[in-house]
């Protein structure tokens, strides 16, 4: 079962303050590791992973400066889109594992989805952008490149195949925006490296073979290895616990 999310009274006393510095930490982090990548910060998104939070902490981030959410539960995207309906900016992207089923309601409240992995939900995500009157959201493959069966995304050696179907379905071809992988979890940061480093070797390998477009990003690094992440290339790093740590 799902853990509740984190309501303000879970937090100290006062915790908006460690927020701030939390995240404002992060952000440097983000920019010595762009800058050792030859980069600027600016070429990193930072999403804030809300999963473990109510639409209430959700609005004391907004009141710091965050706009850009990620959520890992179709469900749980939706209600936060709805209770978070006035606050100008809010974004809510889809970091999660998309069943087919929740497909329709995730593109009416998520601005990009970063979990396209198969055949089916390409056609899936296709049919229901067609009868969608909204902006279009953007949109990521996910890749499984450490094999792991725990692990969702589609295997490497399959990725090919199914971008040569994108362009069948213009609505999802025209928002594409990149890959996206999720690492095993290793002790050290570094350990999560060569995982990076071959989503972004696939990344230019089909750029170049132009079965990406122009500008294709990487969706990749969380909490415990989002510096190497941007090391190797990311565009797009997915931030939680780091945000709200206590300690």
């Amino acid at each position: 079962m799902a853990k509740s999310p984190l309501a303000i009274e879970d937090f100290p006393t006062g915790f908006e303050d460690r927020l701030e510095a939390n995240i404002e930490h992060c952000r440097k982090r983000i920019a010595a590791a762009a800058e050792r990548s030859g980069r600027k910060a600016d070429d990193v998104t930072l999403l804030t992973v809300s999963k473990y939070i109510d639409s209430g902490v959700m609005r004391i981030l907004y009141d710091l400066g965050i706009r850009k959410f990620g959520e890992n539960r179709s469900q749980d995207a939706v209600k936060k889109s709805r209770e978070l309906a006035d606050l100008d900016g809010v974004e809510i992207h889809f970091i999660g594992h998309l069943q087919r089923n929740k497909v329709r309601q995730t593109l009416e409240h998520c601005c990009s989805i970063h979990s396209l992995n198969s055949l089916r939900l390409l056609q899936e995500i296709e049919k229901r952008l067609e009868a969608l009157e909204l902006p279009l959201p953007d949109i990521f493959v996910e890749v499984n490149c450490s094999g792991e069966a725990s692990k969702t995304g589609l295997p490497a050696g399959e990725l090919a195949d199914l971008l040569a179907e994108i362009p069948i379905y213009p609505n999802v071809a025209g928002k594409l925006q990149g890959l996206m992988t999720i690492p095993p979890y290793c002790d050290e940061p570094d350990g999560s490296r060569p995982f990076f480093r071959e989503l972004r070797q696939l990344r230019d390998q089909y750029l170049a073979a132009g079965l990406l477009p122009p500008g294709s990003g990487l969706s990749m690094g969380m909490s415990s290895d989002f510096e190497t992440a941007v090391e190797e290339g990311a565009t797009v790093v997915r931030i939680g616990s780091a945000i709200y740590r206590q300690d």
